[in-house]
């Protein structure tokens, strides 16, 4: 008997479920400096990982400021070019 076809891309790393609530946790307390340490690891694994860009975007802006925040959005959207919320994050 065949075996079944995946529906996830093997290629395709994803994060873990609690560490990213983990992380929405710490942004809705407002420890937007540890969520940014602790987002890092993970952007990093999975580069093309749309929701944990927002949350890295969304940390940065409020606490290193709109600078540091526009660097991370357009990195972003960089390796995203066809990402409506990649290309036009707009709060």
């Amino acid at each position: 008997m065949p075996k079944k076809p995946s529906k996830t891309k093997p290629g395709r790393p994803q994060p873990e479920a609690a560490q990213r609530k983990a992380i929405e946790r710490l942004i809705e307390a407002g420890e937007y400096t540890k969520a940014v340490q602790q987002l890092k690891p993970p952007v990093h694994r999975c580069p093309d990982h749309g929701g944990l860009r927002r949350l890295l975007v969304e940390a940065l802006e409020r606490s290193k400021g709109i600078r540091a925040a526009g660097l991370a959005a357009f990195e972003w959207a960089e390796r995203r070019p066809n990402s409506v919320q990649a290309q036009g994050r707009r709060d």
